[in-house]
């Protein structure tokens, strides 16, 4: 999944010192098209105008569109940032890279609105259109501008594994899904785009996702604690300022008027109207999964071994078995009161009790490993997704499509960054 498009957010701080992002992003064209050159990052605060520069998040590439190797370097690079992916993504790697707007050869493209005039050529130089204001053309540099989460280094250009994707939450209520990136992004399928966050800097991966019983909104967990809610789902707390860490999953009460996540050691914190069973917080024991029980009287929890725990009216229904072949068991989904399926990192799937089995993943040419499961609103069938998107119905589950070679992506549900009412060219008229 690619970061969110990077709305225009300028200078308005000192701090010159080049940004880890710029400079590993400036070195990266350099090392690739070493005919170009650098124009540099930084500016002194106490030179006129606005510009990224004096927060060290901006670049000026030297790529002359003048001389003809130069020029090929540029419009190369240009068409690669620019291009779609095959997820659908838009200009994908510019937003993969944080970058907010470009200006070369008289023109400047934004994530608001793609290219534009930025000049055009006079006898008294090149001049903004509708104004009698002198610029730089840009003829003999690329500008580059950073959001704060690419000078930082913190998107996914420089964190791929925060492309992946995390899990997958279907409502109860009807067939549909959303699968969830571990940047926090958000793709659905048959239910409504209430939000994400791609847009935003998480300390820790996202983790899971669950969504209310009508498909009218979703909860994500990261692995810190952190739930956001959006839609109809209710925030009714996190654990992001408690010590335990490393949380895994999480379950809602079936009316969603609550919901549990657990960490890796079996710790469970109760939010909302949801009580608390139990837990294990067990050092040696590596819980993968949470499922609520129909009534919301109880969970299971479920070890990457394959073992569950049952807690509250939850009944001790029996283990898969995880081993070398199968990999470790990543998710679970309950099947009413009397049956769970586990899926495991290589996509075999064990039907506990009365969940009908309806098989794994048999093909193996698959990309990553399976990371989630979750069941058909009936019961009597289920969907896989795998790290890379992939998403695999079985069962009476409909199949509604992938972000692996789908032209659907999370960020093609956001809309674009409003245009800026003072587009940034604040920079003085030589930049």
């Amino acid at each position: 999944m690619a970061d969110a498009p990077a709305g225009y957010d300028s200078q308005d701080t000192c701090s010159p010192n080049p940004k880890p992002g710029v400079v590993a992003f400036s070195n990266m064209l350099m090392n690739a098209f070493p005919q170009t050159g650098s124009y540099g990052i930084s500016r002194s605060c106490d030179v006129g105008g606005t510009s990224e520069h004096k927060e060290g998040r901006a670049f000026d590439w030297r790529a002359n569109a003048g001389v003809k190797s130069e020029r090929k370097a540029a419009e190369t690079a240009l068409d690669w940032l620019l291009a779609e992916d095959k997820y659908g993504n838009d200009f994908a790697m510019a937003r993969r890279f944080g970058i907010m707007y470009i200006v070369w050869n008289r023109r400047i493209w934004g994530t608001w609105g793609g290219w534009s005039v930025y000049c055009k050529q006079k006898a008294i130089g090149c001049v903004k259109p509708g104004t009698k204001e002198v610029r730089h053309p840009h003829t003999d540099h690329v500008h580059f501008s950073f959001s704060w989460n690419g000078a930082k280094k913190r998107t996914t250009g420089w964190r791929a594994d925060r492309s992946l994707v995390a899990a997958i939450g279907s409502p109860s209520s009807y067939n549909g899904y959303v699968v969830a990136g571990r940047n926090g992004g958000i793709a659905p399928f048959g239910v409504p785009y209430l939000g994400s966050k791609s847009d935003k800097y998480m300390p820790r991966p996202a983790v899971d996702v669950t969504a209310t019983p009508y498909g009218d909104g979703y909860w994500l967990l990261f692995g810190n604690g952190q739930v956001s809610a959006f839609g109809e789902a209710r925030y009714k707390g996190g654990a992001k300022n408690k010590p335990a860490g490393n949380f895994v999953a999480m379950a809602t009460l079936p009316d969603g008027r609550g919901y549990w996540i657990v960490n890796k050691t079996g710790r469970v914190f109760a939010f909302g109207r949801a009580d608390h069973f139990g837990g294990l917080a067990e050092e040696e024991v590596h819980i993968s999964g949470i499922a609520a029980t129909p009534t919301g009287a109880g969970y299971w929890l479920f070890g990457e071994s394959g073992r569950s725990y049952p807690f509250g009216d939850a009944q001790s229904l029996g283990d898969g078995v995880a081993d070398e072949v199968s990999g470790r068991v990543v998710s679970a989904a309950a099947h009413g009161s009397l049956g769970y399926w586990l899926v495991t990192a290589t996509g075999r799937v064990f039907a506990i009790g009365d969940a009908p089995d309806h098989g794994g993943v048999t093909d193996k040419t698959f990309k990553g490993e399976v990371v989630g499961i979750d069941a058909a609103p009936d019961g009597d069938g289920y969907w896989i997704v795998t790290s890379h998107g992939r998403v695999y119905a079985r069962g009476s589950a409909a199949s509604m499509g992938s972000l692996s070679g789908s032209a659907l992506s999370p960020q093609t549900m956001d809309s674009r960054p409003e245009r800026p009412e003072t587009l940034p060219l604040g920079d003085p008229p030589i930049d």
